[in-house]
């Protein structure tokens, strides 16, 4: 049931946010399907955000370094100001 989950989600990934301090009215969380950095580009564009915000895992907690390609390629191409947040280093 993909619209079941993708309300899911986007319900989870904004009380993941509010649950730090509250968010301004208009804050929106998509959940989005195909090339990840198109896609959110793409969503932000459709949207008219002000701002994209996303959180990465240490490079280290990666197998490879795809995510972090993604990431890249957002901040270096998006129309709009790009926030991202890098969790902690894995500790072998």
């Amino acid at each position: 049931d993909k619209p079941r989950v993708v309300s899911a989600l986007e319900e989870r990934m904004l009380r993941m946010v509010s649950s730090v301090e509250p968010m301004p009215p208009g804050i929106a969380a998509r959940v989005g399907f195909g090339d990840v950095a198109d896609t959110v580009m793409e969503t932000a564009d459709r949207l008219g955000a002000d701002l994209i915000a996303f959180g990465l895992k240490a490079p280290d907690a990666y197998v490879d370094r795809l995510p972090w390609m993604h990431a890249y390629k957002v901040v270096c191409e998006a129309a709009c100001p790009v926030l991202s947040l890098r969790g902690g280093s894995v500790r072998r």
